[in-house]
């Protein structure tokens, strides 16, 4: 019988690993959605992994962070247009700062520390 639940939670670890996101949206006053941040579970799509943020995925994307790729990464992940939204959520967490800094691989990006010149 232990042998049968190590080996059921051994699968679910894997499916979670290789079929969900861990989407890690840092807290933001510019976006009155997430002022204290949140945590998301989704079902992986695109160039996703398994813990990612807006960030992590602006600097894969595109080699930095800005702004317009923020919001255009949060606009398919967790956006109101059900047209442009691409993922589906599983559930939503509080914001967990050190996923944030395991998705940039420990850099931070958050507004207080963004560069914001063009």
């Amino acid at each position: 019988m232990k042998k049968l639940i190590l080996i059921g939670l051994i699968l679910g670890c894997l499916y979670a690993y290789f079929n969900l996101t861990i989407f890690v949206i840092p807290p933001t006053e510019a976006d009155e959605r997430y002022p204290k941040g949140e945590t998301i579970i989704i079902k992986r799509f695109g160039i996703l992994e398994f813990i990612e943020s807006p960030d992590s995925v602006c600097m894969k994307s595109q080699g930095g962070v800005n702004w317009l790729c923020r919001i255009a990464i949060l606009g398919v992940v967790d956006g109101n247009n059900p047209e442009i939204r691409v993922a589906k959520h599983i559930i939503r967490l509080p914001y967990l700062d050190f996923l944030y800094l395991i998705s940039t691989g420990g850099k931070d990006f958050r507004p207080f520390n963004l560069n914001l010149s063009f």
